[in-house]
């Protein structure tokens, strides 16, 4: 059998059919003996005989037996004839399966042996596919599946026969009789220096001593126990744990122990001295290149003393080799690369010496750098100052990776739609005005996938399509095995392997285990597998001067052409504290308040609100929300608009926004009102007065856009009618809730939400935002009511009160006469007259009519009254101004209809709010002439504070 004239083959027909086995015959269960065809024919010929009494007719009961008997012999010899055709025809159907499994252990054989050669296979040719060795062959079961009842067979045909036993190991000891020994050694050397031809190998024991004559008969170098990669030996040596135990039995079968202490028994490869001799050079040839590339090497190199090879965008020369300085191209080369090593290898200094490497030989408009580092972000630190750094990702940054998924699926749809309008299919390997090569260098790709799942779809995506695109992927871990999936490391030819720990990951990437022989003194030394061909690196190192040099040249160059910046890949995240920035590109009609992050479209910009929108801000308690209210007043009053702000008391809130919905034609263009925590004010309110507010400014936003007005109101939660405002509002700000569902409830998406946001970050609509800072303001307080003392009118008085007694008591203190409500008769036939008239809402209402006449020609003072009983007294009227509380207010209802507030004190009238706009008082003060109103002589003057 030739390994190397085995015909290829589909994946689908590596998977074997199922052999169908053949059932072993069984005879034919004789049936019984025909009784009643024996006894039938006696009964008719007894019928017979009894109806004709003929003789004759009893010749009948002989048939019975006859057929009986005759029935019985024939189905025996015909079951037994039956039996051994059917037995014929299964040695047959058996001599067939049989062949049908021997060809089909013979592809199993022929694929195992392929993927891990034995050693008569490795000096035929056979190339070793990964780290294990295989030292003998097996019988293994359960390669073949059947399908059938033949238990016995079914043994036969699944156990193939042949099978190569590997085993990873880096120590073969030997155990056995003297005359197969030598035979059994040189198959294991084979074996071992298969997995790597440049390593250092020893042969130790006296058995072994020819084999280290015919060794060092070829030239092959042999090393201690101590100093080798690889050893053979007749004992145990000290210091290596992972040694398999291979014994030589007297009937030339061995016992396999290996590192595990799993025994099996295998037939051992063997190998004669002309077999040996003729594979022999191939390890002499690779252990020279060692030496030579060892001694060639320096242990350590500066960037600067490497001299660049000419080459175009993509090429890179920071490596050196025993040719000298080495260029990767990842165009050429690439188009992406995978890079391996343990902690201390030099991973850190490889990346940048790339990055630096290109930078020095492209300019920041044919190459761009986007880093990506996850272990601790101080790798590319270096970096930050090069025009071509797109920007710095670290794993400190909470959700910055997600950011740059955004940021690379808008590269790649922006990239795509510049080769649909240029009509490329691709981004030409010489380069192209207009759209530079973009390399991303990540930094512990195993730990980015980890904490992100999500982006090894993106990764994969990149890898595929990155090509044609122009972008290449740079990824970098401590262990490439399970790190990479198949479909990615299928687009990453290019390949370097600094020194790691485990030969599994120098088999993942170079397909031996040369760079987990890689001396830990060596830092920066790897090889490097391009094309299929793998060879000694020494990685150039790079010193801060020199970056800065390359950062000066660029940014010189870009000044003399006037070039403008890079295209920017990823934009850094928002900052925790955004300060005012005033854009002369301003419009006049716009108020900047923040900063949108978005990544989905590869920028950020300012977010605004523009004359006429509404905006409503919602969020807990110390998320920003009167700041960003701050914000915005601060850019209207630069903008030169009029700025409203709504007062937080419940009077102060009512008259603001009634005089807004009053306010007419007169109304100047671009305002701005604030309405602070406009939930906290409507619970301050009654509810027919908390209805009649909303709604009031539900009319206000909805008609802001019609006179250039923007109203921003904010809350912290919101339901009800503050729900009707809301979705009135052109935007909604959603900044720091406390909890998740709390963010849900309030109308934000799930997936939106985050945690330990800083103040005036948050989301407006769908877009992360950052809500400047303005300086410091103190904090807003609405403007106090002026009172004037509340006078007795010339005309007299009209009071509902619930309270009557103190307020009679007062007239009396006074000598004033108070009487009870007039009924209508009294009005009619005496008129008004200059009487005080004192009543609860009952009396009032008993006088049916009367409180009508009178409002008509003089002022009535309510004290105590509820909203409900003032539409009973006043059914034409509107609501009165909304109070803080009914104890300490009451109202002054003027003829015309206007109200104003009364301050109330042990349930007597004091003070009469004085109107905000100037306006004709209907009141008459005539000093000490006539009495007040008040608390006895020795009370305190008004308050005039509430």
């Amino acid at each position: 059998m030739t390994l190397l004239s085995h015909v290829a083959e589909t994946p689908a027909e590596q998977q074997e059919v199922a052999l169908v086995l053949p059932e072993l015959p069984k005879r034919d269960r004789p049936n019984g003996f025909p009784y009643v065809m024996v006894l039938a024919p006696i009964v008719i010929a007894g019928v017979l005989f009894a109806v004709l009494q003929s003789p004759y007719v009893l010749i009948f009961a002989v048939f019975g037996p006859v057929l009986g008997i005759a029935n019985v012999i024939d189905q025996r010899v015909g079951g037994r004839r039956r039996h051994r055709r059917a037995l014929r025809e299964y040695e047959g159907a058996v001599e067939r399966c049989l062949a049908q499994a021997e060809a089909t252990h013979e592809r199993i054989r022929m694929r195992a042996r392929i993927a891990a050669p034995v050693p008569e296979d490795i000096v035929r040719g056979a190339r070793v596919n990964g780290p294990g060795v295989a030292l003998g062959t097996t019988s293994v079961r359960g390669e073949l599946r059947t399908s059938g009842a033949n238990a016995e067979l079914a043994t036969r045909v699944t156990t193939t026969p042949g099978m190569p036993v590997v085993v990873e190991t880096r120590c073969v000891v030997l155990a056995g009789a003297a005359p197969g020994l030598l035979a059994l050694a040189r198959a294991a050397l084979v074996g071992l220096l298969a997995t790597d031809l440049q390593a250092r190998v020893a042969v130790a024991g006296q058995a072994l001593g020819p084999l280290r004559s015919e060794l060092a008969a070829i030239g092959v170098e042999l090393a201690g126990c101590a100093d080798a990669d690889l050893i053979l030996a007749t004992h145990e040596p000290r210091d290596v744990g992972d040694r398999v135990w291979l014994q030589l039995e007297a009937d030339h079968s061995a016992t396999l122990v290996d590192a595990s202490g799993v025994v099996t028994r295998i037939v051992p490869a063997q190998l004669g001295a002309p077999q040996l001799r003729a594979w022999l050079p191939t390890v002499v040839a690779a252990q020279d290149s060692r030496r030579r590339a060892e001694q060639l090497l320096p242990s350590s190199i500066g960037l600067g003393d490497l001299a660049a090879a000419a080459g175009h965008t993509g090429a890179a020369t920071f490596l050196l080799d025993s040719k000298g300085p080495r260029s990767v191209d990842l165009i050429s080369d690439g188009p992406h690369a995978v890079i391996g090593g343990t902690t201390g290898s030099g991973k850190s200094e490889l990346l940048v010496a790339w990055a630096v490497a290109l930078a020095s030989q492209h300019s920041s408009a044919e190459l761009t750098l986007l880093c990506l580092d996850f272990k601790g972000g101080a790798t590319f630190d270096a970096l930050a100052s090069l025009p071509h750094c797109a920007g710095i990702v670290t794993d400190l940054d909470g959700d910055d990776a997600v950011r740059v998924s955004e940021s690379l699926r808008a590269e790649l749809r922006r990239r795509e739609q510049w080769l649909r309008d240029h009509e490329l299919r691709e981004l030409p390997a010489e380069g192209i005005a207009g759209m530079s090569r973009l390399v991303v260098l990540i930094d512990e790709f195993q730990a980015l996938i980890g904490a992100h799942p999500q982006l090894q779809e993106l990764i994969a995506d990149v890898a595929a399509r990155g090509r044609s695109l122009g972008i290449h992927l740079v990824l970098c871990t401590q262990r490439p095995t399970g790190t990479f999936r198949e479909e990615l490391l299928a687009n990453c030819s290019l390949r370097i392997c600094l020194r790691v720990e485990q030969a599994s990951d120098s088999q993942t990437l170079l397909g031996n285990t040369d760079a987990a022989n890689i001396p830990a003194a060596q830092r920066g030394r790897a090889w490097l597998r391009v094309g299929g061909t793998n060879s000694l690196v020494q990685v150039a190192m790079v010193n801060q001067p020199l970056i800065e040099r390359i950062a000066r040249d660029e940014c010189a160059r870009l000044a003399r052409a006037g070039a403008p910046t890079p295209h920017a890949v990823w934009h850094p995240p928002l900052p925790s504290v955004l300060p005012v920035v005033e854009s002369p590109l301003r419009r006049p009609d716009e108020l900047v308040f923040g900063e949108l992050d978005l990544p989905a479209q590869q920028l950020r910009r300012p977010a605004s609100l523009l004359a006429g929108e509404q905006l409503f801000v919602l969020g807990a308690a110390g998320c920003g929300r009167t700041s960003a209210l701050e914000t915005l007043a601060a850019a209207a009053r630069r903008a030169a608009w009029e700025v409203v702000r709504v007062p937080p008391d419940a009077e102060g809130a009512w008259d603001s926004i009634e005089r807004l919905a009053d306010g007419g034609e007169g109304v100047p263009r671009r305002r701005l009102v604030v309405i602070d925590d406009l939930d906290a004010i409507e619970q301050r309110l009654g509810d027919e007065h908390r209805a009649a507010l909303l709604d009031r400014v539900h009319a206000l936003v909805r008609g802001g856009s019609e006179r250039a007005t923007s109203i921003v109101v904010s809350a912290r939660r919101c339901g009800g009618q503050l729900l009707r405002i809301q979705q009135q509002c052109n935007q909604t700000l959603r900044l720091a809730h406390v909890t998740r569902n709390d963010w849900i409830l309030q109308g934000g998406e799930p997936a939106d939400w985050q945690p330990n946001w800083p103040p005036g970050r948050g989301r407006l609509g769908r877009d992360l935002v950052q809500v400047a800072v303005v300086e410091a303001t103190p904090a807003f307080e609405s403007a106090s009511p002026r009172w004037e003392p509340f006078e007795i009118a010339t005309a007299g008085a009209a009071i509902v009160a619930r309270r009557c007694a103190p307020i009679a008591q007062a007239f009396e203190q006074h000598v004033v006469a108070v009487n009870a409500p007039p009924t209508a008769t009294t009005l009619r036939e005496q008129g008004l007259g200059d009487a005080s008239y004192l009543g609860d809402v009952e009396q009032w209402l008993g006088a049916y009519g009367s409180l009508a006449r009178v409002a008509e020609h003089r002022d009535i003072a309510i004290i105590g009254i509820t909203p409900g009983e003032w539409r009973s007294l006043f059914r034409a009227d509107p609501l009165p101004p909304a109070v803080r509380d009914l104890a300490t207010r009451g109202f002054l209802r003027a003829p015309d209809g206007s109200v104003r507030r009364l301050q109330v004190r042990d349930g007597v009238p004091i003070a009469v709010e004085v109107p905000a706009a100037p306006q004709v008082s209907d009141y008459k003060v005539l000093g000490t002439s006539l009495p007040s109103m008040m608390l006895p002589t020795g009370c305190p003057p008004p308050s005039t504070s509430r």
